[in-house]
């Protein structure tokens, strides 16, 4: 396996509000077989090349102390282990104590 990983990573806060941008390219320089699902088949499918990834993230705290917020995340490209493209939202509420 020979892999190399290049991202950056920032965050914008605003009193409440939170913003954060996550962004990644792996560069596959072999070949890689990897395990894929198909109507509950695994199969072994080739990778290799340039792989991009990228996740933003929005997050308010509903409250002054910060013990509960709420999140939306839209993430987007192909990640490790399967290397299958998603779109993937998701929405959650933490409560933190």
């Amino acid at each position: 396996i020979s892999r190399i990983y290049v991202g950056l990573q920032g965050t914008l806060q605003f009193g409440r509000n939170t913003v954060t941008f996550d962004g990644s390219w792996m560069n596959l320089f072999d070949r890689e077989a990897v395990p894929n699902t198909q109507k509950n088949i695994v199969v072994a499918q080739a990778s290799s090349g340039l792989q991009p990834h990228a996740k933003i993230s929005y997050g308010i705290n509903l409250d002054q102390e910060k013990h509960f917020s709420a999140t939306i995340a839209l993430e987007n490209g192909r990640s490790a282990p399967t290397f299958q493209y998603l779109t993937k939202a998701t929405v959650g509420l933490q409560v933190t104590y």
